[in-house]
């Protein structure tokens, strides 16, 4: 099972740490959650890649820097969301630039 070494982990944290938080990293990252969620009593949170990679590919759409992008995103394991999209320099909001394009 996918999950399995990480259960393991969770049981184990369990025992030595069990005020700790668990970071997850990994894929099938809904999938590892769900079953630290419901097999441990362990705090953990998923974290997942896709908002730097779609601010990445924001950047890339709109021909800036991604240094001089400031986002708000939340989204689930490889779906993101995209709240606010502005230039970090002007505070200009960038999604009409984006519709545009």
């Amino acid at each position: 099972d996918v999950c399995s070494s990480d259960l393991e982990i969770a049981k184990r944290m369990e025992k030595i740490c069990p005020d700790a938080w668990f970071l997850n990293y990994t894929n099938p990252l809904t999938k590892i959650c769900e079953a630290i969620n419901r097999l441990t009593s362990i705090k953990f949170v998923g974290l997942c890649h896709g908002i730097l990679a779609g601010k990445h590919q924001l950047s890339q759409f709109l021909e800036m820097n991604e240094e001089d992008l400031e986002v708000k995103a939340s989204g689930l394991n490889h779906i993101t969301w995209f709240q606010s999209i502005k230039d970090k320099n002007t505070g200009e909001d960038l999604y009409p630039k984006l519709k545009s394009r």
